[in-house]
C-alpha cells in the first residue's frame, strides 16, 4: 500500500520488512546466478513457490522470496525439492526479472489480469 501511495518505493519497503523479519536482503538486479544454482530447482517449483535460489551451502539452498509470508510455505518447497532452505528477501520487480532471465517465466497473473480484463472490455464495447 505505501508504494502504491508514492510513500516509499519498493527498495525501502524491502529493506524495513528484512529489518522486521531478520532476514537478509539479496539484490537479484546485481548478482549474477551460477548455472549450478539456478539448475537446483525446477521451473515448475520455482514458478508455483515464488522463489529463486541464489546460493548454496552445505545445509541446503538460500532462496529468495519477495514476501515474507511466503516463508510458511516452505516446508511444502522442502518436500517437494527435498531439500533445506533458508530464505532472503528481494524486491518484487527484482524477482520478476530474475524469474524471466533465468528461467523464462514471464509475468504474473496476478499483474497480467487486470491488463487483459481492460482489453476484454475494449473488445466487447
Amino acid at each position: 500500500a505505501m508504494i502504491e501511495l508514492g510513500l516509499a518505493d519498493e527498495l525501502a519497503v524491502t529493506r524495513a520488512l528484512c529489518t522486521q523479519f531478520g532476514l537478509p536482503f539479496v539484490d537479484l538486479a546485481k548478482v549474477n546466478l551460477p548455472p549450478a544454482t539456478v539448475a537446483a530447482l525446477a521451473p515448475d517449483v520455482v514458478q508455483q513457490f515464488r522463489v529463486i535460489p541464489v546460493k548454496k551451502e552445505a545445509s541446503g539452498l538460500v532462496v529468495a522470496v519477495d514476501d515474507p509470508e511466503r516463508m510458511v510455505q516452505l516446508d511444502d518447497l522442502r518436500f517437494r525439492a527435498g531439500t533445506d532452505f533458508r530464505c532472503a528477501l528481494t524486491t518484487p520487480s527484482a524477482l520478476r526479472a530474475a524469474l524471466e532471465k533465468y528461467y523464462g517465466i514471464v509475468g504474473d497473473v496476478f499483474q497480467i489480469l487486470p491488463a487483459l480484463e481492460a482489453e476484454f472490455r475494449k473488445v466487447l464495447g
